[in-house]
């Protein structure tokens, strides 16, 4: 706006810019234009302090998204919106990506202008349908597994997303996968949460509507880890996968009988090994016990043996020493009787 044109101006319109502006109204008409050129000129500078370079993707339903570059030449996205959007949705958007940006999930916010209707946010380098379609529909673990912990950390923040598309999963420098555009999203309140019984919204919804999103370009069959955390009923009546062939069936005798002879066997195993070592075990007693018996005869008979011997050692030794002491008895009564008869 060329400020000069101020002074020009009727009072009235002085006036109602001055109201808009939440100016006292009671000043003088040279004092409102003073301080609405002030206004006019800061609203110029913070207007100009960003330059578009390039238009990044293709124009949203509400909104587009700018390369820009700020005075000093660093690089941000600015996602411009068009008048209609209120200034309590365009907060709230840019509030919960600030809060999503904390725990390392979507980019930085840089700073959001309710007057020019923008938000500016740290640049990213690439989206997620560009590369799904450069690489024929194969999408690595590893990134199905960032996306998962996405959805697992919205949770715990209490955001719902409600938006999985592919182009609002984007990749950082290092190549990490981020989430963007939070136009849909909203807290995770009681009431959500009755609605849905979970309070885990996103890890119910996020995994289920990224494949049915991306189903017609290619088969959700292609990202078994996302398939992982879907429902077996969704994954049967909504994305259309034929459920895994039942096992084959199994008489129930068959199961009996069966179930029977392990029993057995387990039953049995124990018993027989337990008998076993049982009767060694007697054995063992056993022959200890014969052994010390035998001992115990072998020592008796011995010690009769030799109490017998003995005794008849000393028998002997007497009827020796009796014989002896008879033959010198009678030895000397001959002597005597000689000497007599002499």
């Amino acid at each position: 706006m060329d400020m000069s044109k101020l002074n020009s101006l009727p009072k009235e319109d002085i006036v109602k810019m001055a109201e808009l502006c939440h100016l006292d109204t009671t000043r003088s008409t040279a004092h409102l234009v003073k301080e609405l050129t002030t206004i006019f000129k800061q609203v110029e500078e913070k207007k100009n302090r960003y330059t578009r370079i390039s238009q990044l993707g293709a124009k949203g339903k509400e909104g587009t998204v700018f390369l820009v570059a700020n005075r000093t030449g660093a690089q941000y996205a600015m996602k411009t919106f068009a008048s209609t959007k209120s200034d309590r949705n365009l907060e709230k958007e840019a509030v919960l990506l600030g809060k999503a940006a904390e725990f390392h999930i979507s980019p930085p916010l840089i700073e959001y202008d309710l007057h020019d209707n923008f938000i500016v946010m740290e640049k990213l380098e690439g989206n997620l349908f560009d590369y799904l379609r450069d690489h024929k529909g194969k999408m690595p673990t590893r990134m199905q597994k960032e996306m998962i912990d996405i959805f697992k950390t919205l949770d715990r923040i209490q955001i719902f997303h409600a938006d999985p598309n592919p182009l609002n999963f984007m990749f950082d420098a290092k190549g990490k996968l981020k989430i963007i555009d939070f136009g849909f999203a909203k807290a995770i309140d009681d009431k959500l949460a009755r609605e849905h019984d979970t309070r885990e919204v996103n890890m119910r919804f996020m995994p289920l509507g990224f494949l049915l999103k991306m189903r017609d370009l290619v088969p959700p069959t292609n990202f078994p880890y996302l398939l992982k955390h879907v429902a077996e009923e969704d994954q049967v009546h909504v994305l259309n996968i034929a459920p895994p062939p039942p096992n084959p069936p199994v008489s129930s005798s068959s199961k009996t009988t069966k179930s029977i002879k392990r029993k057995v066997v387990i039953a049995k195993e124990p018993t027989k090994d337990k008998a076993r070592e049982s009767t060694k075990d007697k054995a063992r007693e056993s022959t200890k016990d014969k052994t010390k018996e035998s001992t115990k005869d072998k020592t008796k008979e011995s010690t009769k043996d030799k109490t017998k011997q003995s005794t008849k050692d000393r028998a002997k030794e007497s009827t020796k020493d009796k014989t002896k002491e008879s033959t010198k008895t009678k030895e000397k009564k001959t002597r005597k009787a000689r000497s007599k008869k002499v």
